[in-house]
């Protein structure tokens, strides 16, 4: 394998880490990956139109690949980034990193459609930094594979940023989809909203931790978050797990959680309104995830996110 995979790998925590208790990496550890790619790339979106770029996850059965995308904006620069995340059935190894640098003012727009297959395991890390001012929007939709990993850490560095995470887990049957957020406040009068929500079928595990940090320095933060799951199946799990820690005396902070199954009394209702209980269970399914996925504003990525949807449903 090569060096810079293998290392990027061996530096993963162990389930020992509390934040990867539930992501057991030694199988993949353990594994002989024949062959890897090493890919550093820097996106340019000097273009005002939205930019889409496919990510390839792995195309060699038992290859290892190591992919860096960087984002840099200058100040008062706006941007909209689609990442449509893609793998194949062949077991396979991706570790992806996303670099986001934002200046003052400056404005991105991220929307990951992430389809890594069923026998992807995919560690993704994104670290996005804003200046005063600086705004970031991430949506995504989060459809699995064999072993899915996403951490997304947002550093709010300079008053007025204002950061957005949402997005929907739809784990494959038997699958494990992990997805980690931080935001940092690390400066006054900064404000951060996430919406998840979870789909998880049987036999599947759903694991979402939210993290929000508001340092000392932080006053006037304005914070919500906010996941919702559902499961549908038995032998379906989900561990979501919202968190706040406060070290400042003037904010506005709220989390919560809710977990459940779909309402019987809906299912009945469009029933009664000439639906099969396929269909019904498909119509509320729906409507759950795309309050959230409504917020991709660039058609053909909303598009494509349902399309994906739609296979997991």
């Amino acid at each position: 394998m090569n060096a810079k995979v293998a290392a990027a790998l061996a530096a993963l925590p162990d389930t020992r880490h509390e934040d990867w208790r539930y992501t057991d990496l030694a199988p993949l550890k353990a594994r002989a990956w024949t062959d890897a790619v090493v890919e550093t790339t820097v996106l340019d979106l000097e273009r005002p139109a939205p930019v889409t770029k496919v990510v390839r996850l792995g195309e060699r059965p038992n290859g290892a690949s190591l992919l860096t995308h960087r984002v840099v904006l200058e100040a008062n620069q706006e941007a909209t980034l689609v990442l449509h995340e893609i793998g194949g059935d062949e077991q396979s190894l991706a570790l992806h990193n996303i670099e986001i640098e934002l200046a003052a003012n400056s404005a991105l727009t991220l929307y990951r459609i992430q389809q890594p297959g069923a026998g992807a395991s995919l560690i993704s890390r994104l670290d996005a930094r804003l200046a005063r001012d600086a705004r970031f929007t991430c949506v995504g939709l989060y459809a699995g594979g064999a072993l899915v990993r996403n951490d997304l850490n947002v550093s709010l560095d300079a008053p007025g940023a204002r950061a957005e995470l949402h997005g929907v887990l739809a784990p494959a049957g038997g699958g494990h989809l992990d997805v980690h957020t931080r935001l940092d406040h690390r400066a006054p009068h900064g404000t951060s909203r996430e919406t998840f929500r979870c789909l998880v079928p049987a036999k599947a595990k759903a694991i979402f931790n939210g993290k929000v940090i508001v340092h000392a320095d932080a006053q006037k933060t304005d914070s919500e978050q906010h996941v919702d799951s559902l499961l549908l199946a038995p032998g379906a799990e989900v561990n979501a797990k919202p968190e706040l820690q406060i070290d400042a005396d003037d904010v506005k902070c709220a989390h919560g959680a809710t977990c459940g199954q779909l309402d019987e009394d809906a299912i009945y209702y469009l029933r009664t309104r000439g639906l099969d209980l396929p269909a019904a269970r498909g119509v509320l399914l729906r409507t759950f995830a795309h309050a959230v996925l409504e917020r991709i504003a660039f058609e053909p990525a909303r598009a494509l996110a349902a399309q994906v949807l739609e296979q997991r449903l």
